[in-house]
């Protein structure tokens, strides 16, 4: 159905508008070295919603995972708009060796060892796997000290390899609304995995820390680099993920402006936009 207009049906009110729905980012991994970059929370939306006049509509938030865990990170909080439309959060990064683990989109596997005295580096973790129509793959850890990056709307996480942290994978923008759902970077050595567009944070690398991913954008926190001196919750240690956003467009004429859990209104070109940073309702 083209555009959101109002229309009487069975002489019921019933408005029709388009809905995001953004999770909550997955958090880095790790807590002392080289973890994989958290997933970004599941990104849908959808158009040509009926909301029936009278009906509460229930509006959850989901918030950013914990940053910094072992064996795996937490993952992301899901988000949702009443039964009309909802998504999961991103999974967390992997720590060392460890897997990233499954979720909108799907944290970046843990880094592996360095090959040494004549064996074999040890393989790094697999990136979690992304839920379909919501984002995609985290990417595996490398077997130099380097992450895989977390998954993100559009792309999959890269891999770690040698002498490179992989890169969060790129989010996606909504009705001019901003960019959303990008990717943690892994952590490294000696470089660290970049944050995927639309508030993946930055991965660490040694001696220089993590970054979350962005407030309200499900995106995904970096993962941890290294910290020379052994320090708890230092350099190494991933960070949280993003929490996560809903937004409703809807013709201003329809608007009831019933809405709970203080979210932030503008209009442009005849059109309202809702949007939710925290849980709440809208009464159509």
């Amino acid at each position: 159905m083209s555009g959101i207009h109002l229309a009487v049906l069975g002489g019921k009110g019933k408005s029709f508008v388009s809905l995001l729905a953004v999770g909550g980012g997955g958090g880095g991994g790790s807590s002392f070295a080289y973890g994989g970059g958290g997933g970004a929370g599941g990104m849908n939306s959808t158009s040509g919603v009926v909301l029936t006049t009278g009906t509460t509509y229930t509006v959850t938030v989901g918030g950013g995972g914990s940053g910094g865990g072992e064996p795996v990170s937490g993952s992301g909080g899901s988000s949702s708009f009443g039964a009309l439309l909802s998504v999961s959060g991103g999974g967390g990064g992997g720590a060392y060796y460890n897997s990233g683990s499954s979720g909108g989109s799907g944290g970046g596997g843990g880094g592996g060892s360095d090959p040494s005295g004549g064996f074999p580096g040890t393989a790094g973790g697999a990136g979690g796997s992304g839920t379909s129509g919501q984002g995609n793959a985290g990417g595996n850890g490398g077997p130099y000290n380097n992450g895989g990056g977390g998954g993100g709307k559009s792309s999959s996480g890269g891999a770690g390899g040698l002498g490179y942290a992989g890169d969060g994978g790129s989010g996606a923008s909504w009705e001019g609304q901003g960019a959303f759902a990008g990717g943690g970077g892994a952590g490294g050595n000696p470089g660290q995995g970049s944050g995927g567009y639309g508030g993946g944070g930055t991965g660490g690398a040694v001696d220089v820390f993590a970054t979350s991913g962005g407030t309200n954008t499900g995106g995904g926190g970096g993962g941890g680099g290294y910290d020379s001196d052994g320090t708890p919750g230092g350099e190494g240690s991933g960070k949280a993920g993003g929490s996560g956003v809903v937004i409703m467009k809807i013709k201003t004429a329809s608007y009831t402006g019933t809405v709970t859990g203080s979210p932030t209104v503008t209009t442009s070109g005849g059109y309202t936009f809702v949007k939710w940073t925290s849980s709440g309702s809208y009464t159509a």
